[in-house]
């Protein structure tokens, strides 16, 4: 397993990302090495990818993350997959942003699935990436029907030389942050910064400017109910951007998407969101 081919790779940012089982092993130099899936890149993923960081760094080897092309749900439970967080593109800037050497990008299929926890110990983090020490998250599970768990992983680890970490889950509020507690979050608006329906002052980023910006999470209901979509007012930007890639910062629930009786009324509310846009975000969030 893994040892057909040579190692496929793109640059993100700082990270080498490697892509495919067959792109394994990496070059034979040891490493420190996480596994996840890594949706959204959380508080709870950047302490795994912090502590991977710091123990290459003391070891004065490299530091790899390995992740995966699609949910494992997606292939075990076609259908109950969770909507994602984050593209592998943009998983794999956020993960660069961590100080990671080396993304592994393995594709999640039904073969895949089927190995055992002893196999994807023996072939991913030993052969394949020549982890020496690994980090992993409290919840962190593995191989297949998710038979591997923190507590056997030193068990199989052990015999191959493979020394293992524990990176306790993080709380903030009384709350484990979690992919899936993120997500239920933003479906319901439950956060300082949620993302459910309403209007948010933040900032929108086309290439290299940065533009504060009025958004609208809804379904317009003034003129009647559209399908739900986000749309964002940049200020101080004249021009329409069709077809164009924007990244949107949300940094403040400003109030909930109200249906107006008039499009005056809609307007002057439109120029308080604005109003308010340019006091909440400072000119330092600019370039």
């Amino acid at each position: 397993m893994g040892r057909e081919g040579g190692a496929r790779r793109v640059r993100s940012a700082a990270v080498d990302v490697v892509r495919g089982i067959r792109s394994l092993p990496l070059a034979e130099e040891p490493s420190v090495a996480t596994v996840g899936f890594f949706d959204g890149v959380h508080l709870g993923h950047q302490a795994v990818l912090r502590t991977v960081v710091r123990r290459a760094d003391e070891r004065g080897v490299r530091s790899v993350a390995i992740t995966f092309d699609r949910h494992p749900r997606e292939v075990l439970s076609p259908g109950s997959e969770p909507r994602l967080l984050t593209t592998v593109e943009r998983k794999a800037e956020l993960i660069a942003a961590s100080g990671v050497d080396v993304l592994v990008v393995l594709t999640f299929d039904r073969d895949f699935s089927l190995i055992t926890a002893e196999d994807f110990v023996r072939e991913v983090l030993v052969r394949g990436v020549h982890a020496v020490h690994a980090a992993m998250g409290a919840n962190f599970t593995f191989g297949f029907k998710a038979q591997g768990t923190m507590r056997t992983l030193p068990g199989l680890a052990t015999p191959h030389g493979l020394g293992v970490e524990t990176v306790e889950l993080v709380e903030l509020g009384e709350r484990i942050v979690s992919s899936t507690s993120i997500r239920t979050a933003l479906s319901s608006g439950d956060l300082e910064w949620p993302l459910g329906q309403g209007i948010y002052a933040g900032v929108a980023t086309h290439g290299a400017r940065r533009y504060r910006a009025a958004i609208d999470c809804g379904t317009n209901p003034t003129f009647g109910v559209e399908p739900l979509h986000v749309e964002s007012f940049l200020l101080d930007f004249e021009g329409d951007l069709p077809g164009e890639p924007l990244s949107i910062e949300f940094w403040s629930r400003l109030r909930d998407e109200v249906r107006y009786d008039s499009v005056d009324e809609l307007v002057s509310a439109i120029e308080a969101d604005v109003t308010r846009t340019r006091q909440l975000i400072p000119d330092a969030a600019m370039p």
